[in-house]
């Protein structure tokens, strides 16, 4: 992002950058929740993905700061409606104990894909541009849309009306110091 052969940006662009993904979220987080309780947690999961394999695709097309804004707007609302939906979905699924045992697998399972990944990047960086890689991930994580083949879930037995969802999910946050 900051290099020649990426975007060249200054190291305030990409402050902005990233703070703006930061904003995106949390401007769209509360109601992304609403919809994941509304329309399905693996609907919600699924979108994310998308979201952030288009913004990758389009990160690695750009070549100047303004249109690579797309893409931070792209990955705020990929981290929402990650936000929950995919741990819920998991809990709802297998319980405490396999979300547990399957979280402890996910960060150790990662840390050797991260290492073939970067060595990857590096390689394909290699043949001249940092888009290569950028667009392969992008990529592969729209490809990750597979996720709308698992079964769904709504938090609960049924779905509920959109204004329920919204006041459920406020007297929670007012109940609770922690959130």
């Amino acid at each position: 992002m900051t290099t020649e052969k990426g975007l060249g940006l200054t190291p305030t662009q990409f402050g902005f950058f990233v703070s703006l993904t930061s904003a995106v979220t949390s401007a769209i987080d509360y109601l992304s929740g609403a919809f994941a309780d509304r329309l399905g947690r693996r609907l919600s999961w699924g979108l994310a993905m998308f979201f952030y394999g288009a913004g990758m695709l389009w990160l690695s097309s750009v070549s100047a700061f303004g249109p690579a804004l797309v893409t931070t707007v792209l990955m705020g609302i990929s981290y929402a409606f990650t936000s929950g939906a995919r741990e819920a979905w998991l809990y709802d699924r297998v319980g405490q104990e396999g979300t547990r045992q399957t979280f402890g697998k996910l960060y150790l399972y990662s840390i050797p894909f991260t290492a073939v990944g970067m060595a990857v990047a590096f390689i394909l960086g290699g043949f001249g541009s940092l888009r290569i890689p950028i667009a392969l991930t992008g990529i592969i994580i729209a490809n990750g849309f597979f996720i709308m083949t698992f079964p769904e879930n709504y938090g609960n037995q049924h779905r509920r009306g959109w204004l329920e969802v919204l006041k459920a999910g406020f007297y929670q946050f007012l109940k609770s110091r922690v959130l």
